[in-house]
């Protein structure tokens, strides 16, 4: 059985994948999906035939858990995402990024990812987005590669002591 945080993160994951902007923009560019998980076999090597690519890695060792109430605390459950785009202009990454954090939203504000109300998740915070320009080291010479955007989508659980 999956624990509340497992369900969250996949919920999210899904999500994002079905949202209208991602979807669509991912689809007509021949984009990929990145998961890293505890099942992952190596890290990703991300390289130009991969973008666009949307990386997301559950940021469990950076849980954080604080009181809410006398019977309640709240655990915070970061997710951490990158993206990249192969495009010399910075404005299709920044772009894509936008269109990531809208269809989140959306999809937070629909239904919550689609998480029952007994999973406890009342609320998000998207992070703020750090954007550099990749290179490639080649003979010597650096060779344009991508955009990288990452930032941390950060959903609230609220749960009962009683049942931890």
């Amino acid at each position: 059985m999956s624990s509340y945080i497992t369900t969250g993160f996949r919920a999210a994951w899904t999500a994002l994948k079905a949202g209208a902007n991602v979807s669509a923009y991912m689809a007509a560019n021949n984009g990929h999906y990145y998961e890293e998980t505890e099942d992952s076999k190596k890290p990703l090597k991300i390289t130009k035939s991969d973008c666009p690519a949307l990386i997301m890695v559950p940021g469990v060792s950076r849980i954080a858990i604080t009181p809410a109430t006398n019977v309640t605390y709240d655990v915070a459950l970061p997710l951490d995402f990158d993206l990249r785009v192969e495009n010399p202009d910075v404005d299709e990454a920044i772009d894509l990024w936008e269109m990531v954090i809208r269809d989140l939203h959306a999809a937070w504000v629909l239904n919550r990812f689609g998480l029952a109300n007994s999973i406890g998740a009342y609320n998000v915070r998207p992070g703020g987005a750090a954007v550099r320009k990749l290179y490639d080291e080649k003979d010597k010479q650096l060779v344009y590669v991508s955009w990288q955007v990452e930032w941390t989508y950060t959903i609230l659980f609220r749960r009962n002591i009683g049942t931890a």
